[in-house]
């Protein structure tokens, strides 16, 4: 007589034989219990109930290192045997992070250097900052002349002599070609050249 309840079973039953999981998600571990005949998208069901993560956010992982797992319509109709995802396998379920309005459907606003002329009389640098500066949003127009605002200028001179006091080390007589307390003397006067 042979003794069969050693024998392996048949492919078919290890195919309805229970499949149990452990899902870990931001919203901690659950365990899932399937079988190998059950489908992906099975699995995708449970994965939605026990971690509130909607189907069309939901990114899947497993094995080790974590592989995502193909979640498109086709792979949907696999088995869990099929998907090699067995009994004692962890899931990582995540969240696909939302779309920025930039990246749904728009593209990004390209930027490009522009090469625009400052007046040319001794403000013209810090013209050209306060322009760069009070600009940041592009809300000037392409066309529009650089014009030189004495009030934001002096405002300018003033900031650069104030940054070029408190930093010494970086603002030092070899960059600025003197002293910086010279240099920064000389260019809140509205006749020095900046």
């Amino acid at each position: 007589m042979t003794d069969v309840s050693n024998r392996p079973e048949s492919t078919e039953t290890n195919a309805e034989n229970r499949v149990v999981l452990r899902c870990k998600s931001e919203q901690g571990q659950s365990v899932l219990v399937l079988t190998g005949a059950s489908t992906l998208e099975d699995l995708l069901a449970e994965v939605v109930a026990s971690t509130g993560i909607s189907r069309e956010v939901l990114i899947l992982r497993s094995g080790y290192p974590p592989k995502h797992i193909n979640l498109s319509p086709e792979n949907c109709q696999l088995t869990l045997s099929e998907l090699k995802i067995c009994s004692g396998d962890s899931i990582m379920a995540d969240a696909r992070p939302l779309e920025s309005p930039f990246t749904s459907g728009r593209k990004a606003p390209s930027s490009r250097p522009i090469r625009k002329v400052a007046p040319s009389d001794d403000c013209c640098l810090f013209t050209s900052v306060n322009f760069c500066v009070s600009n940041r949003d592009s809300s000037w127009l392409i066309g529009e002349p650089i014009v030189t605002n004495a009030e934001a200028v002096q405002e300018t001179r003033t900031l650069i002599a104030h940054t070029v006091l408190s930093d010494p080390v970086t603002f030092n007589e070899a960059i600025l070609g003197m002293p910086s307390e010279d240099y920064a003397e000389i260019h809140p006067g509205a006749s020095s050249v900046g």
